[in-house]
């Protein structure tokens, strides 16, 4: 399946078309139930429903009130979790394209002006998504997918007192974003990355430049790419954080 774009009729159309793939593997394998108990059809039809009203929203002279888009839009990201979850548990092979579609949802609703407060599952599409990309001009246009999103994360997220820790999602996000901007080799996008690296996530810092150091050596960067990271690397890598 070709890479949905942040459009919310398309995204109907993708979450289509999967449901009917599903639904066919569902009922030559004996429609079995996923490991949490929950119906795919009943989860399919909540979503198609969402979906259809966040389409509504887009299409009305006026739509939903900021709040009602935010809570909506994000209840639409957790179910395409839950769809990946429940639909792998039992052996769907294409059960991580439901994630994926997380990734065009939460970049449609910031450009509606809507706050993210599920990152989890955007955070595993965008790496999924970016370690299937190759070419500079793709990764750079995803790295500019995640500013956006980024700019939209809701700050019940970026203030939580637990989002440095190790595997939280707004950590995640900032790593996932340092590293699309490095695979990009573009110095100007690896400045922006790593300056909200340091700022917003210190901890991490040192032993994310110490690891590009060593795939520079490995890799064998450009000479203006290696002088950023050397750069970085020389001010926090080697950094000793009191705890």
């Amino acid at each position: 399946m070709e890479e949905t774009p942040a459009d919310i009729n398309r995204i109907i159309e993708a979450l289509g078309e999967l449901i009917e793939d599903f639904s066919h593997f569902w009922d030559d394998s004996g429609n079995p139930d996923p490991a949490s108990g929950n119906s795919p059809l009943v989860i399919f039809e909540t979503l198609a429903d969402l979906l259809e009203m966040l389409y509504d929203h887009e299409t009305a002279e006026q739509g939903l009130g900021e709040d009602e888009l935010t809570e909506l839009g994000n209840y639409g990201l957790d179910l395409l979790d839950s769809l990946e979850m429940d639909t792998g548990s039992i052996g769907y092979p294409s059960h991580q394209l439901y994630g994926d579609l997380a990734l065009p949802l939460a970049l449609w609703l910031a450009r509606q002006g809507a706050d993210i407060e599920d990152l989890s599952p955007v955070v595993n599409a965008l790496a999924r998504i970016a370690n299937r990309r190759v070419h500079p001009e793709e990764l750079e246009r995803l790295f500019s997918q995640s500013s956006e999103i980024m700019a939209a994360v809701s700050p019940v997220v970026t203030q939580d007192p637990e989002r440095q820790a190790e595997g939280a999602p707004w950590s995640l996000m900032l790593l996932n974003r340092a590293i699309i901007a490095t695979r990009s080799l573009m110095p100007e996008l690896m400045e922006l990355a790593f300056r909200d690296l340091v700022e917003q996530l210190p901890q991490a810092a040192p032993d994310f430049f110490r690891e590009g150091m060593e795939q520079m050596e490995l890799l064998g960067y450009p000479p203006p790419v290696r002088a950023l990271v050397e750069r970085y690397y020389n001010a926090w890598g080697g950094r000793q954080l009191l705890h």
